[in-house]
């Protein structure tokens, strides 16, 4: 028979058999959950921690004109990312010293880190086309900037300045209005057209982004390439305006308001030079206009575009599309054409031009002290525009029949020209506009 002590240590190894079985039990449970259950999850954090994705932006698309000459290109650069993951509390100095070294403020640094709170292992661009001084600079205090990537990246390059600035459009940091329209291949620290043929042709320009996957050591620093995914590079655009003819057009205009008593060379005002026969836009110039590079260079952009919003002459207004001007005699086809529609005068029929209508208008040669033009006919009064005779049977046609002429003409609709801001559609002085405007 079996003493009461060997039952007793029978109990205890079966009891200690029981926990070591139980715990074997546990062990297993939690690597089955570990390894089959999460194991994808904690891959996942596992490559967090090793690879990094960097995102390869593609060349964007030229801008050339009606000849080929091209008037913005891109141009490869060195630009800087930091990854805000690898970045914490005790890393105060190394976030210091890369201020230092780009030559930004703190506050400009946590806003650009900000942008990519979203995505804490993928690198945030800080300053782009960096000088080969700060990359040396960089490259030398690697082992106190974890975290930090040299890249080469494309930056805009304007080749012909400002010229024909309104029509191009400028770069500028995406909002995030923007951000949520654009979609998920787009971060907060992206550039983006903001007007013109840049913002028009915005997601034909950029071209399809690639990625650079890279293993990264403790000290976060790249050391073998994963894998790569070519970018595919933006769609080159081409326009109706005459590089050659805009800069005529522009030089044209500083030079004549250099010549004005009045404040010389602060007016404003637009040029327009329009092929009748196709509609092609040959040259638009605004005035005053922009640097558009000015706008993406880190030094400066804040204030520059400060400098420009507060310009009384608002430089960022196209004259061209969004003013709205008194037509002037440049009208006087539509009236000619509503007169000879509606059975007023033909083209060769006699009309005394005495030189003031019977509302006060006046010929030009009269105020010039010159002799009025006298028997006319349609093709004189066009040919020497005279205020007179369009005056006084352009008041015959009525202001109702006018207005429907305009109408037919397209006035008061937009032309449907592509360019942001989107262009006024003017407006067309019919009884009842001119009853709401004039009424009181």
């Amino acid at each position: 028979m079996t003493s009461v002590g060997e039952r007793g240590t029978e109990k205890r190894l079966f009891v200690l058999f029981g926990i070591v079985l139980v715990c074997v039990v546990i062990i297993i449970g939690r690597l089955w959950f570990l390894q089959l259950a999460r194991g994808e999850y904690y891959a996942r954090l596992a490559d967090g921690n090793r690879m990094r994705q960097l995102r390869l932006l593609p060349p964007r698309g030229e801008i050339a004109d009606r000849n080929g000459v091209v008037l913005v290109r891109s141009k490869p650069a060195f630009t800087v990312s930091v990854v805000p993951g690898g970045f914490g509390s005790e890393d105060e100095d190394s976030l210091c010293l890369l201020c230092e070294l780009l030559g930004v403020t703190r506050e400009e640094l946590d806003e650009s880190l900000e942008k990519g709170k979203g995505f804490p292992y993928e690198p945030v661009r800080i300053k782009q086309d960096l000088d080969p001084e700060t990359v040396i600079a960089i490259e030398e205090n690697r082992i106190n900037l974890p975290g930090i990537f040299i890249e080469e990246e494309p930056v805009r390059e304007y080749l012909y300045g400002d010229l024909a600035a309104h029509a191009v459009g400028y770069l500028g940091i995406i909002s995030p209005a923007e951000l949520q329209r654009y979609g998920i291949s787009y971060r907060g620290s992206d550039l983006v057209g903001k007007s013109g043929i840049e913002q028009t042709y915005e997601e034909l320009l950029r071209g399809e982004i690639g990625a650079l996957t890279v293993e990264v050591n403790a000290m976060n620093r790249p050391i073998r390439t994963v894998n790569v995914l070519e970018p595919v590079p933006g769609h080159n655009i081409t326009l109706t305006l005459d590089a050659h003819l805009q800069q005529v057009a522009e030089a044209a205009f500083y030079e004549h308001i250099l010549t004005l008593e009045d404040n010389p060379g602060t007016q404003t005002g637009a040029v327009l030079a329009i092929n009748p026969q196709t509609g092609e836009i040959l040259a638009m110039a605004s005035v005053p206009g922009f640097a558009p590079e000015n706008l993406i260079d880190q030094s400066q952009r804040n204030s520059y575009y400060g400098a420009l919003s507060q310009d009384s002459r608002l430089p960022f207004f196209n004259r061209v599309t969004q003013a709205l001007y008194g037509p002037g005699s440049t009208f006087k086809p539509v009236t000619a054409l509503a007169i000879l529609e509606e059975g007023i005068l033909g083209a060769g029929d006699r009309f005394n031009a005495t030189g003031t209508s019977q509302y006060g208008v006046k010929d030009w040669v009269i105020n010039s002290g010159l002799a009025p033009f006298g028997m006319i006919n349609m093709h004189d009064a066009l040919g020497m525009s005279s205020n007179h005779y369009f005056a006084d049977n352009g008041a015959k046609v009525g202001i109702d029949r006018l207005s429907i002429w305009m109408t037919a003409l397209g006035f008061g609709a937009s032309t449907g020209l592509s360019l942001f801001p989107g262009e006024a559609s003017g407006l067309v002085p019919s009884r009842e506009w001119k009853r709401q405007a004039f009424g009181n």
